[in-house]
């Protein structure tokens, strides 16, 4: 999947979401999500953002886009993971489900301009 973007100066993101309620679903307990990257070496931070039984938002995030080619990006699910919104108990509580596959984020918060790709998203158990 090939993913453009256009960003103006500010804290801005662009996020993949699952297109429906079925396709947002997670069975059992995983770990970490991998998923085949290439970089465009802009800093942009890779993360996702997964929400739990509480509706707390949970935003686990991987190492700044500082390459160029095909990397293998991996995010972890546990409790030291960023809180993104709900309640903030401080633990992730299953069942838990897909708020975003994969989110792109300017970091610098400046004018940026690129491209990604991203290819075999898999969930680790």
């Amino acid at each position: 999947l090939k993913l453009s973007y256009r960003f103006e100066d500010g804290w801005k993101f662009l996020r993949l979401t699952p297109p429906d309620k079925v396709a947002a679903q997670i069975e059992g307990a995983p770990t970490a999500f991998g998923i085949w990257l290439y970089g465009d070496g802009n800093q942009t931070g890779p993360r996702l953002r997964i929400s739990d039984v509480n509706q707390q938002t949970w935003q686990p995030s991987s190492d700044p886009v500082s390459w160029k080619g095909w990397r293998v990006v991996k995010c972890s699910f546990n409790e030291k993971t960023a809180h993104g919104g709900g309640p903030n108990d401080g633990a992730v509580k299953l069942p838990i489900h897909w708020d975003s596959f994969l989110v792109i984020d300017n970091a610098s918060r400046h004018k940026l301009e690129g491209c990604v790709y991203v290819a075999a998203p898999v969930l680790i158990y």
